[in-house]
Formats: C-alpha cells, sequence, structure tokens
C-alpha cells in the first residue's frame, strides 16, 4: 500500500462546499482497495486492530472485579449464621437480667436495645 494517504492519490473525491460525497468517497476508497496487492487484506487486518484496541480500552476502563462464587456462598453463610445466632441468643443474655426486673420500662429498654443491636447486625450497621 502506499504511503501517502489515499486523499493524495486521488482515490477520495474533493471536497465539495456541502461537505465530502460519503457515497463517492466510499466507491473510490473501494476501487481503490480491489487494485492494490493486498489491500483489502492489509484493511482487513488494520480494522480488526482497531477493534481489538477499542475492546481492550472498554475492558480497561469499566472496573471489574470479579469473585468466586464459593466465596460469596461461604461469606453470605457465615453472615447468616452469626445473625442468627445474635437473635437467639437474647433470651440467653437478657433472661437472668429481666427475670429479676419488676419495672416494665426497663425491660421495654433492655428488650429493644438488643433487638436494635440484632438489627443493626443483620443490615451490617455499626457494631455489627
Amino acid at each position: 500500500m502506499h504511503a501517502l494517504p489515499v486523499r493524495q492519490l486521488g482515490v477520495l473525491p474533493a471536497r465539495k462546499p456541502a461537505g465530502f460525497d460519503l457515497l463517492g468517497s466510499a466507491r473510490g476508497y473501494i476501487a481503490f482497495l480491489k487494485t492494490e496487492p493486498n489491500a483489502i487484506k492489509t484493511e482487513k487486518l488494520r480494522h480488526a486492530k482497531v477493534k481489538a484496541d477499542l475492546l481492550t480500552l472498554q475492558l480497561e476502563e469499566r472496573p471489574v472485579k470479579l469473585v468466586l462464587r464459593s466465596a460469596v456462598e461461604k461469606k453470605l453463610f457465615e453472615l447468616q449464621r452469626r445473625n442468627r445466632h445474635g437473635i437467639l441468643n437474647i433470651p440467653s443474655r437478657l433472661s437472668g437480667i429481666l427475670a429479676a426486673e419488676t419495672n416494665q420500662e426497663v425491660v421495654f429498654q433492655l428488650l429493644t436495645r438488643e433487638l436494635n443491636a440484632a438489627m443493626q447486625s443483620l443490615a451490617g450497621g455499626p457494631g455489627a
């Protein structure tokens, strides 16, 4: 293929005041590719390289983090187990205190505090 741009070789029609003739440019370029030895092969290779480069750029721009499914399942199981134990242990933690407590307001506050702590843990909030 020539080192000169196809425009300087006269392959593409001249620019008109209204702009380039797209159909004429495409026809001229196709005719040029048919006359040049290995031009179509070279252009296909160039096109494939540009397409591959574009895909590489798109992949590099995307913040992708792959995680093993087994690791996610293990972590989920651990979180569910911890939350289940946290909720089921409320009676063990409070039964002695609540048995001795006669003030209904204090009992309510103790239960509310423990349930809120368990729900915070479930939601992954502070104190989780």
